[in-house]
């Protein structure tokens, strides 16, 4: 897929969010009007009708305090206590179906909405704070690239349907193999995202050509990398 000339990125868990932003963006409403979530999605929807832009619902997926305190695929220590990252949040697992079934209703919400792309972020198990006291069993086995293999290729199914493209951020440890905690891996990004979005390089990481190597075509148009001194998506 070709690089869009601009990019329109919410956050898609706080609609009231998505809508301040886009009203922002648009001075779609006047200051003072309630910002409800049928007049978010509404304004999304305006957007997507323009075409000029391309929207991107970013989605935080396992790292979830509400579905990790509501015991929906909750990873736990191994003392049997709730697990937290290094920002002291809660994580689902890709494991739990309650957890994927969510996430996939989410997601096809936003593409009903006219979002052109779903990027998935900790879309995988945790690979930062204190992962070494995590608990192994059903919510995260040993072999953790199976569930978040999953989980992607069905997205990536359900969103095809959709017109709407599916892609993923990861990190570069992820991605050049050095950290298996997450369960990503450039296989299987290169067999369910239409791009990756990653930080920019510290270990000099050739993101194209690992990816390429893994099969992704037109690997270098695939790839989206943050600006290191901005930190912003944007180009």
């Amino acid at each position: 897929m070709s690089e869009p000339a601009k990019y329109f990125i919410v956050e898609a868990k706080a609609m009231p969010e998505i809508f301040r932003k886009v009203a922002e963006a648009k001075r779609l409403l006047e200051t003072g009007e309630e910002k409800t979530v049928n007049a978010a999605a509404q304004a999304v929807r305006t957007l997507a009708e323009a075409g000029n832009l391309y929207l991107v619902a970013r989605v935080q997926c396992f790292r979830d305090p509400l579905m990790a305190s509501s015991w929906v695929g909750t990873l736990m220590t191994r003392g049997g206590n709730l697990w937290h990252d290094a920002q002291g949040v809660g994580w689902s697992s890709p494991a739990s179906r309650d957890a994927v079934d969510y996430l996939s209703q989410l997601c096809l919400e936003l593409a009903e909405m006219g979002f052109d792309e779903i990027l998935l972020d900790s879309a995988g198990y945790p690979d930062f704070g204190e992962v070494n006291v995590l608990a192994t069993g059903d919510n995260r086995p040993e072999d953790r690239t199976v569930p978040v293999a999953a989980f992607w290729a069905r997205l990536s199914e359900e969103l095809a349907e959709k017109g709407t493209a599916l892609s993923v951020q990861t990190t570069e440890d992820a991605l050049r193999g050095d950290n298996a905690f997450s369960g990503a891996t450039a296989a299987n990004l290169a067999r369910y995202a239409a791009r990756v979005w990653l930080p920019a390089p510290v270990k000099g990481s050739d993101y194209a050509a690992i990816l390429s190597n893994a099969g992704l075509d037109n690997a270098a148009a695939r790839i989206v990398v943050k600006n290191a001194a901005s930190g912003s998506w944007y180009k």
